[in-house]
């Protein structure tokens, strides 16, 4: 594997200009996430309002017809609840990278072909779990998915 040697301003700069728009695709990914959880967290707190009203009928029914206790206890808690994905972010990746570059004593430095891969061109090993994960929250990454070729 070859290694080249890159400019210390120009590798932070392209590592900057990355966990820029990692974070903005994570940010809207995770603005969106969170009106859903919202509203899911509605529509189970409607989900056990209605539940509540229906209890006392349930009961009334059930001491009628045992038979139907199994049926009204799933009704009744078999309640729906949040199950969400949250979103991922590896800014720590970026940040752990930016530090390191940051520190170093060089102004030349060398990086391997992977490297480069990843700090340069924004093409880490987990970019297209990243994206596909991500694609459902973030109109941005999920027009990344389509023009890198990943299927969401």
């Amino acid at each position: 594997m070859q290694i080249l040697t890159f400019d210390k301003k120009f590798l932070l700069e392209k590592l900057t200009e990355n966990r820029k728009r990692h974070k903005d695709i994570y940010n809207e990914a995770l603005i969106a996430y969170r009106q859903k959880v919202l509203e899911e967290l509605e529509r189970v707190g409607e989900d056990l309002a209605a539940k509540v009203v229906d209890l006392n009928e349930c009961l009334r029914i059930t001491r009628e017809d045992e038979s139907r206790t199994d049926e009204f206890r799933e009704y009744y808690f078999g309640i729906n609840s949040v199950n969400v994905s949250k979103p991922s972010n590896h800014l720590i990746d970026y940040d752990r990278t930016i530090l390191m570059v940051e520190n170093c004593q060089q102004n030349d430095i060398e990086l391997t072909e992977q490297e480069y891969t990843q700090y340069v061109m924004d093409n880490w090993d987990w970019q297209q779990q990243f994206m596909t994960s991500n694609s459902g929250w973030s109109g941005i990454a999920a027009s990344g998915c389509v023009s890198m070729g990943y299927s969401g």
